[in-house]
């Protein structure tokens, strides 16, 4: 009976002490799961990203704004937050309006098409300048697309407008990064 009793203990401890194994090893891989989750979440954010791009550079009248259709080729999800302009040289920013566009007579409010508006500053003539488009994307993660530097210039026949050089910005991709 007593050798019954002392085996049903043995069996009991080492039973006990394979759950807590068990246990541990379960507890070391929940942990490097989520160390590898970690790891891989910036490769999923880009995987992603939108693809921006100016389409058209307009104005109309003397004393109007530029205007700038950008357009979203890809992963068109996201919302678009703030568009800021930063000037080179001065460091200087500015935060620019920006509205969705309609495409097929209805709005589209995820990011896919929408319009800059600069307005006319003659301070800018001359100078070169950047974009930045903060957007959050499908996973609710906050990111930032940057344009290519792109040139002011003053429209000569046109009564000293301003005017963005061209082939410094059209069609050339934005660049993506996760804001930390």
């Amino acid at each position: 009976m007593n050798d019954l009793i002392i085996n049903s203990i043995i069996w009991n401890v080492v039973g006990s002490i394979g759950s807590a194994v068990a246990s541990i090893a379960a507890l070391i891989t929940v942990i490097i799961t989520i160390r590898n989750n970690k790891n891989n979440n910036d490769e999923k954010q880009f995987s992603v990203q939108p693809w921006f791009h100016v389409t058209t550079i307009s104005r109309m009248g003397s004393n109007s704004p530029i205007k700038l259709v950008v357009l979203n080729d890809a992963s068109p999800s996201i919302k678009v937050d703030k568009v800021i302009m930063t000037i080179e040289c001065e460091g200087r920013e500015t935060e620019l309006l920006y509205k969705y566009l309609k495409i097929d007579n209805k709005f589209i409010e995820t990011g896919r098409c929408f319009e800059i508006t600069i307005n006319n500053d003659k301070s800018l003539f001359g100078k070169s300048a950047k974009f930045e488009i903060y957007y959050t994307n499908l996973y609710k993660r906050k990111m930032k697309s940057v344009s290519p530097n792109f040139q002011f210039i003053n429209k000569n026949n046109d009564n000293s407008l301003l005017d963005i050089k061209s082939e410094g910005l059209l069609f050339i991709p934005f660049n993506n990064e996760i804001v930390k």
